[in-house]
């Protein structure tokens, strides 16, 4: 079934054609395979292809008479390229002293290097196994002087069970997985003290337009605003953390905790 609200089994067929209720809770000692919607792809109707001023470049994986099929990535990569523009250059190396910030020693882009779910509960309770791979949208606001110039990135970030968990040598265990995403260089003055990583994992269905908020510094000012991000009606959230200016950015970053998930920031 496509829903996965309150579903507790699922049938499966054998060879033989025998059916069977396999639950949705303990993962298979055996191979299984799943049938189920392609989570991989975004169906946007034809007549609302994209932002009129960030026309989708790629080519439809398929195509109906009335809608077009994208890959998730290559949807996103569109609209965060549309969101970013061309900002202007990051400044020249002062030769000052840093400030006791690592950002401040070096003009180089943000990275999400790594990410991990808290525990084995909370990867099977956002994806249960018959619903197949992970999906993770990371959300990312960027803040601005004027509160209805924020804006924001969103990263796909999809991958194997095996990706996020191991079951060998003991009880299944959530990994780390590298993901090395870049985000941009940032420059304080223009974008802030902070930036906010919001975490889902998605389901196939529809998009919708999902209002999501932050709030950051310049200098003493604290600005708030609000972003509209098109996200999958079927969703889990993960949690929530803030990224700021002046964590730790050098060898592997800085660990942040949101209710499920844990990720590394780092400049590359």
């Amino acid at each position: 079934p496509e829903e996965a609200e309150g579903i507790t089994t699922v049938m499966a067929i054998d060879s033989e054609g025998n059916t069977s209720q396999l639950p949705v809770a303990t993962e298979p000692d055996e191979p299984v395979i799943v049938v189920s919607a392609n989570e991989r792809l975004i169906g946007i109707p034809k007549n609302a292809s994209g932002r009129t001023d960030c026309p989708i470049l790629q080519e439809p994986y398929y195509s109906t008479p009335t809608t077009d099929y994208y890959f998730a990535d290559d949807y996103y990569a569109t609209l965060n390229n549309c969101n970013i523009g061309n900002p202007p250059p990051p400044p020249p190396p002062s030769g000052e002293p840093c400030n006791g910030c690592d950002r401040d020693c070096k003009n180089t882009k943000d990275e999400l290097a790594k990410v991990k779910f808290k525990n084995i509960t909370a990867l099977r309770t956002a994806e249960p196994w018959p619903w197949g791979n992970v999906e993770l949208r990371s959300v990312i606001i960027i803040a601005a002087p004027n509160p209805s110039d924020f804006w924001n990135l969103l990263k796909t970030h999809t991958g194997k069970r095996k990706e996020y968990r191991t079951c060998k040598n003991g009880p299944c265990r959530p990994v780390w997985r590298d993901i090395n995403t870049e985000i941009l260089t940032w420059d304080p003055n223009e974008i802030g003290n902070r930036m906010k990583y919001t975490w889902f994992e998605i389901d196939k269905s529809p998009l919708e337009f999902v209002e999501l908020s932050a709030t950051a510094k310049f200098g003493s000012v604290s600005v708030t605003g609000k972003v509209k991000v098109k996200l999958n009606r079927k969703r889990y959230e993960l949690g929530e953390s803030y990224v700021e200016y002046c964590d730790k950015a050098d060898g592997e970053g800085y660990l942040y905790t949101a209710d499920d998930i844990m990720f590394y920031v780092r400049q590359r």
